[in-house]
């Protein structure tokens, strides 16, 4: 993992936060998936905390549309 990026998960009864820092790119977007992976969703809300992301690329973009995907397919 690139040394200026970091991803933190918190869980929470009702809601788990994902908090990103760095850059959100094609380099740092598998670390993301593989943190979000093993959330399960059902009947929480997924936040995703960005304050921190400095940049992110289309393929963050992306990332976070297929997160948006998932959250509504597992009922959230």
């Amino acid at each position: 993992m690139p040394s200026t990026f970091d991803v933190a998960v918190a869980e929470h009864p009702c809601r788990a936060v994902v908090a990103v820092s760095g850059e959100l790119d094609l380099d740092t977007c598998p670390y993301v998936i593989e943190a979000t992976g093993a959330l399960s969703l059902h009947g929480q809300t997924l936040i995703m905390d960005l304050s921190a992301v400095t940049f992110m690329d289309s393929v963050g973009l992306n990332l976070l549309l297929r997160l948006r995907q998932r959250a509504e397919e597992e009922g959230v």
